[in-house]
C-alpha cells in the first residue's frame, strides 16, 4: 500500500490536479474494483441493525456523554427516556416523555413538537431530541417550541441527520446541513448560546449508508470528524438566564 502511494506520487510529479495525474490515479486505484465489491442493498438492513449497533448512535451517545452536565432538573425526552436515564447523573428531578403517537405506553405527554400548547412556558431544564426534526413539516416551529418550554438557563440537546436512509414507516421529510441548521436555530436562540458540531467522516458515512454497524468498523474510523463528510449534526441550544 505504501509502495503504491509513493509510486503514484512520483509518477504524478506532485501535481494532483493535472489530467495526467488523474489518469494515473484511476489506473492505480480503479473505481470499478471498489464499485463491483459494493452491495446494491444494505448488508445489515436499514441502519445496520441486523449486524449490530447503528453508526449514528455512536455519535449521538458521544454528544450526550460530553454534555451530560446539562441533563438536569426537569427533563423532557422525545420517544422514550433512554438517554435521560442513561446520562442523568444525580441532578435529574423528573423525566417526561413526549410522543405524537398515542399508543406509546412510555409517553407521559402526547403532543406534536411543532405545537406544545399543553406545556407551559419555561417548564423544563433539559429537552433531549435525537433524530426527530427530520419528521417535522415545520422544523422552525419545533425549534421555537423548544425555546419556549425551556426554563431560563435550560438546554436543548438535539441531533439531526445529514444523511440517512428514508424512513418509510414515518413521514420522513427533512435532511440538514451545518449552515442550514445554524440558521434555523438562530431564528429562536442567540448564536452565542448555541453550539453546533458535526460528527462523521467518509468511512463512517459509507458504513452507515451501506448498512454496516459500529462493530464492523476499525478503531481508526472514530478518530476524525470531517466537516465535509458529516453523518449527523448535534446542537446544544441554551435559554438565556433571567
Amino acid at each position: 500500500m505504501l509502495l503504491r502511494k509513493y509510486l503514484v506520487r512520483i509518477l504524478t510529479l506532485g501535481d494532483a490536479g493535472s489530467v495526467r495525474s488523474r489518469r494515473i490515479q484511476r489506473f492505480f486505484r480503479p473505481a470499478r474494483v471498489r464499485l463491483f465489491m459494493m452491495p446494491i442493498k444494505p448488508v445489515g438492513g436499514r441502519y445496520g441493525y441486523w449486524r449490530g449497533r447503528s453508526v449514528d448512535r455512536r455519535y449521538i451517545e458521544t454528544f450526550l456523554l460530553d454534555n451530560r452536565e446539562f441533563i438536569r432538573g426537569r427533563c423532557l425526552e422525545v420517544g422514550d427516556a433512554r438517554y435521560s436515564k442513561e446520562f442523568e447523573g444525580t441532578r435529574v428531578q423528573s423525566i417526561d416523555v413526549l410522543d405524537v403517537v398515542s399508543t406509546n405506553e412510555k409517553a407521559t405527554i402526547i403532543g406534536d413538537l411543532q405545537d406544545l400548547s399543553s406545556i407551559e412556558d419555561g417548564s423544563y431544564d433539559c429537552v433531549i431530541v435525537t433524530q426527530v426534526l427530520q419528521y417535522l413539516q415545520d422544523p422552525s416551529a419545533g425549534v421555537g417550541e423548544l425555546r419556549r418550554i425551556l426554563a431560563p438557563g435550560g438546554s436543548a440537546l438535539v441531533t439531526v441527520p445529514t444523511m440517512a436512509p428514508v424512513d418509510h414507516e414515518s413521514p420522513d421529510v427533512q435532511r440538514f446541513m451545518p449552515i442550514g441548521i445554524r440558521n434555523l436555530f438562530n431564528l429562536h436562540f442567540d448564536e452565542a448560546d448555541t453550539v453546533i458540531t458535526s460528527y462523521g467522516n467518509l468511512l463512517t458515512g459509507l458504513a452507515y449508508w451501506t448498512g454496516l454497524a459500529q462493530e464492523d468498523l476499525p478503531g481508526r474510523a472514530w478518530n476524525l470528524n470531517d466537516p465535509i463528510y458529516p453523518v449527523i449534526i448535534t446542537i446544544r441550544a441554551t435559554s438565556p438566564q433571567g
